[in-house]
């Protein structure tokens, strides 16, 4: 009973301390009236619900059923941030590599630099956007 008094304090999220506790007293009944077979049949029936549970179209237990090793690796050993380059497959992204990371921020630029180094950022932007890019050529002309 300790173990549990303890459980219930040491869970992060208050929605899984309720969870937590709903599963505990279906045991705690199963146990009372059917001894061994009700432990083993609240157990089953606990571990069946999370297995055909999905969140936002993932299974609940991924990556353990179903089973993908890299994944797991990467949930139990995180690399740092910057060092994740890609998306998990698992999601179907469509574009598999992960924003870049960010620049550190740097000084104000004097007039002269800063409209130099916007321009230049246009001409990607044009490269890189240029179904978007269109429609401000046009409104600058006017």
């Amino acid at each position: 009973m300790a173990i549990a008094a303890v459980g219930i304090f040491s869970t992060p999220s208050y929605e899984l301390g309720m969870a937590n506790t709903l599963v505990r007293i279906a045991l705690i009944i199963g146990v009372g009236l059917f001894r061994l077979p009700g432990f083993v049949a609240v157990t089953m029936a606990t571990f069946l619900l999370l297995m055909t549970t999905k969140s936002f179209g993932l299974p609940y237990l991924w990556p353990l059923i179903p089973f993908n090793g890299g994944a797991l690796k990467d949930i139990l050993v995180r690399p740092p941030v910057p060092l994740q380059k890609l998306r998990p497959r698992v999601l179907h992204p469509l574009d598999i590599d992960r924003q870049p990371y960010p620049e550190p921020a740097r000084k104000p630029l004097p007039r002269q630099a800063a409209r130099q180094q916007g321009e230049r950022q246009q001409e990607k932007e044009k490269h890189i956007w240029p179904q978007f890019m269109e429609g401000k050529d046009e409104s600058r002309e006017k």
